[in-house]
């Protein structure tokens, strides 16, 4: 049986950072502050190493909200913010 990684973000993150050098796509990162599961300096360190490699990245920080980003004024900010951004690629 395989056991489950106590730092699954850190594995996660990492995997991610092994992918990073070649962006192929726009980045739009939604990132909760208070969120225990992946902490957002894994996802401002992610947004620099895309940056870094080229990407273009916009990301939004959602002060009140964990990993989950529910709360009802981040549920309805992030809807709007994925609209514009699929929008502007047409």
């Amino acid at each position: 049986m395989v056991e489950a990684c106590p730092h699954r973000h850190i594995h996660r993150l990492l995997t991610l950072i092994n992918h990073v050098h070649q962006p192929q796509a726009d980045v739009l990162l939604l990132l909760g502050a208070k969120d225990r599961r992946v902490p957002s300096p894994d996802g401002l360190q992610y947004q620099s190493a895309l940056k870094a490699a080229g990407a273009h990245v916009r990301t939004l920080m959602f002060p009140e909200d964990t990993h989950a980003l529910s709360l009802p004024r981040t549920e309805f900010e992030q809807w709007i913010n994925a609209a514009w951004w699929l929008k502007r690629m047409q």
